[in-house]
């Protein structure tokens, strides 16, 4: 009685009146096995673009930024030159005049600004890398379904091959 069973389960595999049991999802041990195997759709990944006025936006940002570097930057050099002029590494004799005092103020102005130029320049960079960030465009992912693979007689044989749309 097992064996008519098998036989008949046999024939009904070979004849397709049973596909469900030909092809049953059971993942063997230790094999991966795809998701869809019986069609393999054409997968692409197409990556967002940035449009023209979100660049010039970053750009303005970062160009903003670089300017207020390098005023900051202008400033740091007239603090150390305004410093380098009043300081000594020993006693000179030098008596203290009103130019000593001025150079002295210019260097402690220049140096407020530097700090204040280089905050601001900062405060735009990092404006720039959360605007970059925000408004990154999303990829997209298209599928491409496959059609059954088509056999397509020919002079001496038969060219197989699958078909795709979009």
């Amino acid at each position: 009685m097992r064996c008519v069973g098998i036989a008949v389960l046999g024939v009904m595999l070979m004849s397709g009146v049973a596909p469900h049991l030909a092809h049953a999802d059971v993942e063997p041990v230790g094999l991966p096995v795809p998701r869809r195997a019986r069609r393999q759709d054409v997968v692409i990944d197409i990556p967002g673009e940035r449009t023209t006025n979100n660049k010039l936006l970053l750009a303005g940002i970062g160009g903003a930024a670089l300017i207020a570097g390098a005023i900051g930057t202008y400033f740091t050099l007239d603090w150390k030159s305004a410093s380098d002029d009043v300081a000594a590494s020993q006693p000179t004799g030098e008596a203290w005049t009103p130019r000593h005092v001025e150079l002295v103020a210019r260097a402690d102005r220049s140096a407020g600004r530097a700090g204040i130029a280089y905050g601001i320049g900062g405060a735009f960079l990092l404006g720039a890398i959360v605007t970059y960030i925000a408004t990154e465009p999303k990829s997209t992912r298209q599928i491409i379904p496959t059609r059954a693979p088509t056999v397509t007689p020919t002079q001496g044989g038969m060219m197989l091959g699958k078909m795709w749309s979009f």
